[in-house]
């Protein structure tokens, strides 16, 4: 249930829950709607249990980055809300673009806003943006499917052991974005990583790649939750000098 919100929060939610179906396991969509004003999403409920088979998590990531965008372009239908920040998931053919205008830059203007962002993190984000543009000559990204919001509280393990993804924001990018995030806050194990690489081979180079969807995730939590990340943020531009 969500407070004073029409049908419409929900949308994204249920087209990525229904999009992932077609290849991982996920709580099926009972329902969704309005009562009194208020936004509903009823779900199938999963007994669920922390612990479970990472490898074949990491797989059921790996087949669903297989995936790959039906215009050949990065983006999605439609554009989704995290609290104050909307990714723009307008089509682009150009990853390296749509991951800097938006992505970054929309979430640094955020930061701006609230007062977060400061001359020594506007340099080293400059010099940044440069070296990303630089590794993305020698890297072939192409339109995978993502969950687009993979940190570890949303995965869950069946009582089986299975794996069960949740609150999915789902668009069409580069597969290491997702694989980025994974290493934000932890809770993804040697074995996951295996799986993936079993399945799905990253392309050479990925480890100097991958902290720049860490920026995006810790620019994300900057702009929603406050100064208690900005360290953080300012950490890892550093590390990307």
């Amino acid at each position: 249930m969500q407070s004073n919100n029409t049908k419409e929060f929900f949308k994204h939610e249920v087209t990525g829950l229904r999009l992932l179906s077609e290849t991982v396991s996920v709580p099926k969509v009972l329902d969704w709607g309005e009562f009194e004003n208020d936004a509903y999403l009823l779900l199938s409920y999963v007994d669920h249990q922390r612990s479970g088979d990472q490898y074949k998590l990491g797989k059921q990531l790996a087949q669903l980055h297989k995936r790959k965008s039906p215009n050949r372009q990065f983006g999605f239908e439609e554009d989704f809300t995290m609290g104050t920040y909307t990714a723009n998931n307008q089509w682009r053919p150009d990853w390296k673009s749509f991951f800097i205008d938006q992505r970054l830059n929309d979430l640094k203007k955020i930061i701006e806003n609230r007062d977060l962002w400061t001359h020594d993190m506007e340099n080293m984000y400059a010099r940044s943006i440069k070296r990303f543009k630089k590794l993305m000559t020698t890297h072939q990204a192409s339109p995978s499917l993502l969950h687009g919001d993979l940190w570890s509280g949303n995965f869950m393990f069946d009582l089986t052991g299975n794996p069960v993804l949740i609150d999915p924001a789902v668009f069409y990018g580069d597969r290491e974005f997702d694989l980025g995030i994974t290493h934000v806050f932890g809770g993804f194990n040697q074995d996951f990583y295996k799986g993936y690489q079993d399945e799905y081979p990253l392309s050479k180079g990925y480890e100097q790649r991958i902290p720049f969807y860490q920026l995006y995730y810790l620019m994300f939590h900057l702009s929603q939750f406050g100064s208690g990340y900005q360290d953080s943020v300012i950490q890892i531009l550093q590390t990307l000098q």
